[in-house]
């Protein structure tokens, strides 16, 4: 169902939309029988405010000065440890979009690294209740068992850059594989490419749902002239098994997560990319203009969790929701020299 508008309501009622902006915000500039008059048109509709539309217009109003903090979001990360952050790029930007997006709502942030100080899970709720966080943005550890077992009754929560089955009841902020493996199939065809194949550590698809080999094996709807090869999927990450997949296959595209490909097809005298091209999934700034391929824009990713934890701070929703969202970015496409751009 369409949500109602304000301009929705000022078509009902044959006035202007700025005097429906003012009743609603019971300015006295408007006589009172008006104000009452836009206020029960607004109920009969079901119309129902945007609270981060809200705050953002607050703080425009405001221009950033003298404000007072709605609150706290705490971003919760049960991995990897801080000092390991060099060596998650996209979580980087993540985080990067999540602080930005929070202080331009006017919230402050705060981060809780879990696996650099063991904080046992009531510890960490007496902490949060302490200084008063009702707003936690969860990045569980990859591959972990469970996630801390705190109570989310209390909080307005969602999940980070992760989709896993045991976050299901979450409401959740991802990148979308699925359409990332779907646009560099579509540069790589659009370019005459005639075969493909997926090449990355097992654990990458696991954390995302399967869901680029999911994107492989439906590949074949969308590229009917595009062989699509085996995927690589190995729990270690090896240059011999990688080549030999290679020589088995010869895609001519080879999509993945890491940067080794590349460097193992060159070492063994495979021209990059007249004969093979390699894609990257997860671009970012650092890859500079070698790779092409797909970034996942993972500071949307953080603004996005954000959003999510935030929405519901404003309009005073706590616990687990009963229809959880998921918010899936959809990348860009960048070229590079690994695909002849």
């Amino acid at each position: 169902m369409k949500s109602v508008t304000q301009q929705d309501i000022a078509r009902s009622l044959g006035v202007a939309q700025n005097t429906v902006s003012l009743a609603l915000k019971d300015d006295p500039r408007l006589p009172e029988a008006t104000r009452v008059r836009v206020v029960e048109e607004a109920k009969r509709l079901g119309y129902r405010p945007d609270p981060l539309v809200a705050a953002l217009m607050e703080r425009v109003r405001r221009g950033g000065r003298g404000r007072r903090a709605r609150g706290v979001i705490a971003c919760v990360l049960a991995g990897p440890k801080r000092n390991e952050l060099a060596e998650h790029p996209s979580l980087v930007r993540a985080l990067t979009g999540g602080r930005e997006r929070a202080a331009s709502l006017g919230f402050d942030w705060t981060e809780f690294w879990l696996a650099d100080k063991p904080l046992r899970p009531e510890r960490l709720a007496t902490v949060l209740a302490t200084r008063g966080i009702h707003g936690v943005l969860l990045h569980p550890a990859e591959g972990a068992a469970g996630i801390p077992e705190l109570p989310w009754e209390r909080y307005a929560s969602a999940v980070l850059a992760l989709l896993d089955r045991r976050i299901g009841g979450f409401h959740t902020s991802s990148i979308a594989p699925f359409r990332h493996v779907e646009l560099a199939l579509q540069q790589a065809a659009a370019r005459g490419a005639r075969s493909a194949g997926l090449a990355l550590p097992v654990r990458y698809d696991r954390m995302l749902e399967r869901l680029y080999t999911g994107a492989m094996a439906s590949a074949g709807a969308f590229f009917p002239r595009l062989r699509v090869t085996p995927s690589h999927l190995p729990e270690r990450w090896e240059r011999r098994a990688f080549l030999a997949w290679w020589r088995e296959h010869r895609p001519e595209v080879v999509l993945t997560r890491s940067t080794e490909p590349l460097t193992w097809l060159r070492e063994a005298g495979v021209e990059v990319p007249a004969d093979a091209a390699c894609l990257h999934l997860g671009w970012h700034d650092g890859l500079g203009a070698e790779w092409a391929g797909v970034d996942p824009r993972a500071e949307a990713v953080g603004a996005a969790g954000v959003d999510l934890v935030a929405e519901q701070l404003l309009a005073n929703e706590r616990g687990l929701p009963q229809d959880p969202k998921m918010v899936l970015t959809a990348g860009r496409w960048v070229e590079g020299r690994s695909l002849g751009g």
